[in-house]
């Protein structure tokens, strides 16, 4: 039986959870890996994620916890979490998530539908790339992001936060999302109204990714309990 921190928890089902579903944009795709920091990680603490087309990989490992790893495999439409330490894996397909994640979804999308995004004619440089800040606005909370147009789109709204997240199904994003995705915006640092940062890409790396990358690997097995049935292993 696995055993992990809350963190890890939360942090695997944060990357699962989509603020919005995604929409096809014009730009040219990223390929490659992003480096991240988010204030709610430990200090010692990295997360990468590897993204290529629809597919991408979030790797997390923090000082004392076994490497965690979760897989969205787009064109598959399903969803893979690695448990690196005992090489046993759980899958969700896409249906799955939709429904587990229906109301959150619903929530999102009518926040952002009533929200704002004000360019404020600043910039910053942020992992070696310069991004103009934003003014993101929605009737419950604010934000300050750094959107940048010089690395390629990540695909969907949630990469307009910081966020990188499967496309669960084609609704369009507003108007002014869809502006900014087809430029081929995303966030490389969110922050709150005072700016003090929330997530953070430190290094951004383009680069052709191996397919191999976004499936279980040869040797780990699907995680069952006595039935037979796919489980996940417990989370402490």
């Amino acid at each position: 039986m696995i055993q992990s921190s809350r963190w890890f928890s939360r942090s695997l089902g944060a990357a699962a959870a989509v603020l919005m579903a995604a929409h096809p944009v014009l730009a040219q795709p990223f390929e490659g890996i992003l480096t991240v920091h988010s204030a709610s990680m430990p200090a010692a603490a990295s997360m990468q994620y590897f993204i290529k087309g629809d597919r991408f990989r979030l790797e997390i490992v923090a000082p004392g916890q076994p490497q965690i790893v979760m897989i969205s495999d787009g064109p598959a439409r399903k969803q893979y979490v690695l448990f690196t330490d005992q090489r046993v894996y759980t899958s969700t397909t896409f249906a799955e998530v939709m429904r587990s994640t229906d109301s959150m979804r619903k929530a999102s999308a009518a926040l952002l539908q009533g929200a704002s995004m004000t360019a404020l004619g600043s910039t910053a440089t942020v992992a070696g790339h310069q991004c103009a800040v934003y003014r993101y606005r929605d009737p419950k909370t604010g934000y300050l992001v750094c959107l940048t147009t010089e690395l390629g789109a990540l695909g969907g709204v949630s990469g307009l936060f910081g966020n990188v997240g499967p496309r669960l199904d084609s609704t369009p994003p507003p108007d002014w999302a869809q502006k900014l995705l087809k430029a081929g915006s995303f966030a490389l640092r969110l922050a709150d109204t005072t700016g003090k940062t929330i997530w953070e890409v430190l290094k951004a790396e383009a680069k052709p990714l191996p397919p191999g990358l976004f499936a279980p690997p040869a040797g780990f097995v699907p995680a069952s309990d006595s039935s037979g049935r796919t489980k996940p292993p417990s989370l402490r």
